[in-house]
């Protein structure tokens, strides 16, 4: 009850509940240290089981892979990079069934987030070997390094590329406003809807090159242009569309949120490496449905640990 109250809220919101709704006086630091202690058995056991899938009952058709960092404070005043990764089940139609969460505290080199999710690619496609693997991601190259290693097909996020279509739209009208957004609106809607989209606005920002545009409108176009350039085999939108797959990267946006910004991110929280490394992970599995209460039973399996 103290590990999972703790995933929701800080440890002075638990006491306080504690003590107003099951007249239970118990210290922050003693809610803090047993979140720990559960959590350090609890991944040890991980080790050695898998989690199920809830019932289904719809087939799999695509499995959507993605992973992204978000800022959390650690120490007297670092912000460092806590890594995310979702697994999300699609059926024909292209509606999400079912996604599952994992997280990792920052780390130099991210080794440990890099084994959770390869562990957890494996044994996902394992379960449903005839699905179709998308990976999901923005344009970081570490990014597509592991997706590489389990995907089918790969996309670039559909709304990173757009703001990088905000940037070009500065050289193609620098001195107005309205004619900007035209571009703008009627760019992405060729990225999206028109096959090669992404081929013929690349063409037409390259030709932007040649305009005398100022420094930072200058900087804006080249950025574009090398990051279409990077990702072009990425960005087949309506390809993906027409086969009802996944072009945006919210599901991980939306992890990043809630498993770290929403809760690690609390005013005054200041996170040491140890706490970190234990409720990240913990926090994955609590907002993964289904996950907790077979965790916990797992757990309850092994008392000779807790002891």
């Amino acid at each position: 009850m103290l590990s999972y109250k703790y995933v929701y809220s800080s440890a002075k919101v638990v006491q306080e509940d504690l003590s107003e709704n099951h007249n239970r006086k118990i210290s922050c630091s003693f809610i803090q240290n047993t979140s720990q202690i559960v959590s350090n058995i609890l991944l040890k056991q991980e080790e050695n089981w898998e989690y199920e899938i809830p019932k289904i009952a719809r087939e799999v058709k695509t499995i959507g892979m993605s992973l992204d960092g978000t800022c959390m404070p650690m120490g007297e005043s670092n912000w460092r990079e806590a890594m995310c990764g979702t697994f999300s089940l699609y059926d024909k139609d292209g509606e999400r069934i079912h996604t599952i969460y994992i997280a990792n505290a920052p780390e130099y080199g991210k080794e440990s987030f890099k084994k959770r999710f390869d562990n957890e690619a494996e044994i996902i496609k394992k379960k449903f070997p005839k699905a179709e693997i998308i990976g999901v991601a923005d344009g970081a190259k570490e990014n597509w390094k592991l997706l590489d290693n389990y995907t089918d097909l790969n996309t670039l996020d559909y709304y990173h590329a757009t703001e990088y279509l905000s940037y070009a739209s500065r050289g193609v009208h620098p001195r107005s406003k309205p004619k900007r957004e035209a571009w703008f609106q009627g760019a992405c809607k060729t990225l999206k809807n028109i096959k090669d989209g992404a081929k013929f606005l690349l063409e037409e920002i390259k030709e932007l090159k040649t305009k005398k545009l100022s420094p930072s409108i200058k900087n804006g176009v080249e950025s574009t242009i090398t990051y279409f350039t990077n990702n072009l085999n990425r960005m087949n939108y309506k390809d993906s569309i027409d086969k009802n797959l996944p072009i945006g990267s919210g599901v991980i946006e939306s992890a990043c949120k809630i498993i770290v910004k929403q809760r690690v991110c609390i005013s005054g929280a200041n996170w040491s490496e140890y706490g970190a490394k234990r409720f990240l992970p913990v926090r994955a599995i609590c907002l993964t449905e289904g996950r907790w209460s077979q965790a916990w039973s797992k757990f309850m399996q092994n008392k000779e640990m807790v002891a």
